[in-house]
């Protein structure tokens, strides 16, 4: 048997940035799970403010769902041309300004 060496080598023991990319994409993945549950759990609201039933609300969750994947490539496409931070800086402030001018009661 052959026993490891005692010695790291300092690239070996030196940090990456690659883990700034990992929590990058994980805090990306966990904001979309967020959105898909919280459509869910506002759907009740959603109805009620709409006046949809639950076939129409059906509707709805379905096409939230087509966004998700119709968009999926194209954002994939960009991001590659533009850069990751280029494309996130300006989705978070299309959806800044999105939500600063909803209608509000």
């Amino acid at each position: 048997m052959s026993q490891a060496s005692p010695h790291v080598s300092a690239s070996a023991a030196r940090p990456t940035r690659v883990r700034f990319g990992v929590i990058y994409f994980l805090t990306l993945a966990m904001i979309t799970y967020i959105d898909r549950v919280c459509i869910s759990n506002a759907a009740p609201f959603i109805r009620r403010d709409l006046g949809l039933g639950p076939d129409e609300m059906g509707y709805v969750f379905s096409i939230f769902a087509a966004a998700y994947s119709i968009f999926e490539m194209p954002c994939g496409d960009l991001c590659d041309r533009y850069g990751n931070h280029s494309f996130a800086s300006r989705g978070v402030t299309g959806s800044i300004a999105l939500h600063a001018t909803a209608p509000t009661k």
